[in-house]
């Protein structure tokens, strides 16, 4: 992450400091302030400790109870599609495995290709072990967890959000994502930085 960098590496350590202990995240403009440098060189670091903050996570696979559920990364896009076929929407899963006093043990978000049976059933395969009972909205294509042997319980939740139901709500801690990207960004590119900020978001909240 400093290789081949001019800074000292007490501006690399304060924007570590900064950015990972910032409880909703922090904007690069802040960081150009706290640490005395230009705007891009703010926003490079930034990027760089957010894209480092993956690869420093284990990845345990998600056994036990675990709640799930499909959600999206909106972003307005003028004259497009709208709902989850919009094509300025990045669909993601969230996971939260409980443990036995039903209290989330860590937070997982991946970006999936889409809300399809096929991409649930590989991204399933990869985390969820057989054993694993999972909770999860009505949404149809979240049954293929089953693909991975897994237990799978459904709850449609109608005209109610599930943030409105006790048994959803460690995975709803989602809104809080939106409510800190629509406090912090006037533009942000789905597609191309989710997986940045989905994983800065994750590691948050399990440290």
């Amino acid at each position: 992450m400093m290789e081949h960098t001019k800074l000292h590496l007490k501006t690399w350590l304060l924007a570590i400091h900064f950015v990972i202990q910032a409880k909703t995240g922090i904007l690069s403009l802040a960081g150009k302030r706290s640490l005395g440098v230009c705007y891009p060189t703010a926003w490079l670091q930034h990027h760089k400790i957010n894209n480092a903050m993956p690869q420093q996570e284990p990845a345990p696979r998600l056994g036990g109870a675990v709640q799930l559920d499909g959600a999206c990364f909106d972003g307005e896009c003028s004259g497009g599609k709208v709902g989850q076929g919009s094509e300025n929407k990045v669909p993601f899963v969230a996971a939260a495995p409980l443990n036995v006093e039903g209290l989330p043990m860590h937070l997982k978000l991946d970006p999936v290709s889409g809300f399809s049976a096929d991409a649930i059933a590989k991204g399933a395969k990869a985390n969820l072990p057989p054993i694993a009972t999972v909770l999860s909205e009505g949404l149809a294509c979240l049954a293929a967890v089953t693909a991975a042997s897994c237990i799978h319980t459904p709850r449609v939740v109608g005209a109610l959000k599930p943030r409105d139901l006790s048994e959803f709500k460690w995975v709803t801690l989602l809104e809080n994502l939106d409510a800190e990207l629509a406090g912090a960004f006037k533009a942000l590119k789905f597609g191309k930085y989710a997986k940045t900020y989905l994983a800065a978001f994750a590691r948050r909240f399990n440290h």
